[in-house]
Formats: structure tokens, sequence, C-alpha cells
């Protein structure tokens, strides 16, 4: 009897001592049931073999109980074999435990809110493609990717150009210009730019640089019976805009005045200011200023 007891005990560490190492699940139910057979056999019993066999079924039970691996997050893979431990119960996930990611943008398919987002794509932590611009275009397929804010913009992404006239609607200052015609850097009809044209120091009065640079302006003139064109004065904004709208005006009406007396008929000719409203280029630089004094020719009849 107490040779029974101690193989039992015997047993049992067995058993416990497999249990801890759940790679060897089948040695530890082997043991199991050894270790059983062995402490039924061994008992005083009229039948050894019956007592043998009795033993090694309890024997293997408790070692199948005590050595089965255990599935911590009920993914369904156990623990000894699952190599990402902690997957939600909701996740689908692959034979090593780990969650599916079907469009491989690297959010798991139980957190991918944008199942189909293409490979590749840029992607947010829910699994939804990039819109850098914020354009409603989404980065991958965005052709025009640093698009101004609140821009209209196409299917590629790129901002709209509604005249076909090579400035885009965002800084068209003359979005129904017709197309075919020559347009300025803010999509308004130029026959050419006279940046030469310059003016006494806060006067209207033109200078002798300034005529020279209009009998250029003659010869196209001429050269194009059928075109009527509007002389437009643009300043910079030094000044209030009041007196730059003033004096844009005077200067537009100065260079009409000067062409009429070249012989163009007055008939083509008309004259507005229009200030500081349209600059070309900065006004914080004595660069920028000088290239926003200017007179420009603009077409308005062919």
């Amino acid at each position: 009897m107490k040779k029974s007891l101690l193989l039992l005990v015997i047993t049992t560490f067995v058993i416990s001592g497999c249990a801890t190492v759940r790679e060897n699940k089948n040695y530890c139910i082997a043991a199991g049931i050894v270790a059983g057979a062995l402490a039924g056999g061994s008992g005083d019993h009229d039948d050894e073999a019956q007592s043998a066999a009795a033993g090694a079924i309890v024997g293997g039970t408790a070692a199948w109980l005590l050595c089965r691996s255990s599935d911590a997050d009920g993914d369904g893979i156990s623990d000894d074999a699952d190599r990402c431990p902690g997957t939600p119960k909701s996740a689908e996930v692959d034979s090593r435990g780990c969650a599916l990611d079907a469009d491989n943008d690297g959010v798991a398919d139980y957190a991918d809110q944008c199942p189909s987002t293409p490979s590749g794509a840029s992607v947010d932590r829910q699994g939804c493609a990039l819109d850098s611009d914020g354009d409603g275009v989404k980065d991958y397929m965005d052709s025009c990717p640093n698009t101004a804010r609140g821009a209209s913009v196409d299917s590629k992404g790129c901002e709209l150009d509604s005249d076909g006239d090579g400035v885009v609607d965002s800084r068209d200052q003359c979005p129904n210009t017709a197309t075919g015609k020559n347009v300025d850097n803010v999509g308004c009809n130029v026959m050419f730019s006279l940046s030469g044209v310059t003016f006494e120091y806060d006067s209207n009065n033109l200078t002798a640089a300034a005529k020279q640079a209009l009998s250029v302006a003659v010869m196209k003139l001429n050269e194009h019976q059928d075109v009527s064109i509007a002389v437009e004065g643009h300043t910079d904004s030094v000044g209030s805009s009041e007196y730059n709208l003033r004096l844009s005006e005077k200067r537009a009406n100065a260079v009409r005045d000067h062409l009429i007396s070249e012989g163009i008929s007055s008939s083509r000719i008309s004259a507005k200011g229009h200030g500081e409203s349209k600059p070309v280029a900065s006004n914080d630089t004595d660069a920028g200023r000088s290239q926003n004094r200017r007179v420009d020719l603009v077409v308005v009849d062919s």
C-alpha cells in the first residue's frame, strides 16, 4: 500500500513537471500513462494487469488535463503556437495566431475601416488612405499633391482651369477668358505688358524711357488694326489704396493720350486704373514693388 502511494506521488510530480513544458504535450501524456500504469500495477491487487490498465487510463487522463495547451486570447490558436498573443477575439487570424491584413496596408482587418486600400498607399491608423492636401483626392491618386486648401480639383487632384487659359481658377482674376486668347499670370487677356513704362515721381507724366517703350506698343497696334485695347494702370501698395487707385487711373489715361497722339484711333483705346488690387509680385520687396508698378495693354475686342 505504501509503495502504491509513493508511486502515485511520483506520477503526480512527473505529470506536473511535464505540464510546465507545453511543447512536450505528447511526451507528457505518455509519461502520465506509464507512471499511472506503474502505480496501478504495483499495488496489493490480485489482478495486477487490470490495475495497471486502470492506472494507465487515470494517469493518461490526468496528464492530458494538465498538459493541454491554453488559448488565452481565444483566437483558436493555442498559446504555445501563438506568435501574436493578445489578438482580439473578434479578429480573424492566420495559422500563427496573427490578425489578418487582407489589403496589406499595415492595419489589421479587425481595425481597418477602409479594407480595400490599394497596396502601397499611405494610410492612417484606421487603414484609410491619406489625403494630405485635403482636396478630396487620396494621395495615391493625386497627381497634384500640394493643391491649395479649398480649391476645386478634378479627379486627379489638380486645380480646375474652367476657361482653359492655363491659369487655375483660384488665381484667375478673369475667369471667362475666351479660348485661345493670350493671358497674363492672373488669367486676363494681355497683348503685352509695358514694364518699361515709368512715370515721374508721384505723377502721371511719362518719362523719356516710357515714351520709348510706348513706341513699341504703337508699332504692335498698327500691325493689329482689328484689335481694341484697354490700357490698365497698376501701382504697388505704398500709400493708401484710394490714392493708388486715382494715381493708376491718371497714369492709364496718360498712356492712352500718348497712343492717340501717335496716331492710334481713340475708338480702339479705353483706360482703367486698378491701383494696388492686382499685384503680379510681392509688395514686400523693392523688386516686387517695381514689377507691380506697370501698365498693361489688355485686348478687349478682336
